[in-house]
């Protein structure tokens, strides 16, 4: 799970667990968000600005590589997480916080039967999105979720949370309220 310590990310390492996955993996880019990662149920936590970030995910999977990865990176780091995938493993992207695309090396894909995807929230049916909200809910209900929130700003500092966003100075969730 790239961008561990974020919205979707943080969510994304807890409910893998919750639904059973065995070795969860989160990355950050900012070391001090790995110990957060690893709070919300990460077996392990790496920074992706790292030289060696692939060789350490393959060292965590005693060679075989990751089953999935879901990527709100893109370019670089989405090129070297298709390095990461085991057989038949699966490429999620839902976002490019680079702003640059991820390069495909189709040989690789068709080397190890890998499949790349894309996921769009606003474009599953209406029912499907209901149903994945009600779980969600549920889970933090029964207290199996935790909502990482990071502060709550006023609307006037918008702005500036969003810089701190873009930079990845947040982690988790961040509100802004109308006073």
């Amino acid at each position: 799970v790239h961008s561990a310590a974020g919205g979707v990310g943080s969510l994304s390492v807890q409910v893998a667990k919750i639904l059973g996955a065995g070795t969860v993996i989160g990355t950050t880019t900012n070391d001090s968000k790995l110990a957060l990662i690893r709070e919300l149920g990460a077996d392990t936590a790496m920074n992706s600005k790292a030289d060696n970030w692939v060789e350490q995910v393959m060292q965590a999977t005693q060679g075989q590589g990751v089953d999935i990865v879901l990527d709100a990176i893109g370019g670089t780091v989405g090129q070297q997480s298709i390095a990461c995938l085991g057989l038949f493993g699966r490429l999620v992207n839902y976002g490019s916080l680079t702003g640059k695309p991820t390069p495909l090396v189709t040989q690789m894909l068709i080397q190890k039967c890998l499949s790349v995807t894309g996921y769009n929230t606003n474009v599953q049916p209406h029912e499907e999105q209901l149903h994945a909200s009600r779980a969600l809910l549920n889970y933090i209900s029964e207290g199996r979720l935790r909502v990482a929130l990071d502060h709550t700003f006023p609307l006037i500092e918008a702005r500036a949370v969003h810089q701190a966003l873009e930079a990845g100075q947040t982690t988790g969730k961040v509100v802004l309220t109308i006073e």
